[in-house]
This record gives C-alpha cells, structure tokens and sequence, in this order.
C-alpha cells in the first residue's frame, strides 16, 4: 500500500512542480514512480494491484511515443527502452 502511495505522490508532485513535464533530463522522476508502482504490483492486495498496474501502463503509454531526449514524437514504430532506468525511451 505505502509503494503505491509513494508512487502517486511522486507522480502528482511531477506534475504539479514541472508543469505535466515529467520526462526532464537529469531529473525525471519517471524510473522512481515506475519502480515504486512494480513494487506494488507484487502486493497481495487486489484494488492496490490494479491501480498500480494502470499507473505504470498509463505512465509508459504516454512516454514511449516520445524521445526522451528530444521530446520528438514516434513515428510508426516505438523507441527503444534504457535497459539501465527501464523509465525512458529513446
């Protein structure tokens, strides 16, 4: 429960302090909602389950379709996957 609380903060605390731009070089908070929310995949709890799996398919629909350096927009086909952070697309 607390990894999925932990994760939305984050995402919202994104949001709000880079005005919807979560994806800033250097200083995205993307890998760490996205390695909170998996933590709380794992939980037991169903609703909890559920809610985290839609925050991390929302969160890497809307980042995989652009670059994570240039904000360029895939065309096509989608962008290759950092192996290292598993948060950004390029």
């Amino acid at each position: 429960l607390s990894a999925y609380i932990l994760s939305l903060a984050l995402f919202q605390l994104g949001l709000e302090r880079y005005d919807g731009f979560l994806n800033i070089p250097g200083h995205s908070l993307i890998p760490t909602i996205l390695f909170w929310a998996r933590k709380a995949q794992e939980s037991e709890l169903l609703p909890i389950k559920g809610e985290a799996t839609e925050l991390i398919s929302m969160i890497e629909t809307k980042e995989k379709s652009h670059c994570a350096n240039c904000r360029k927009e895939a065309e096509g086909s989608s962008f290759k996957r950092c192996v290292r952070c598993l948060g950004a697309w390029y």
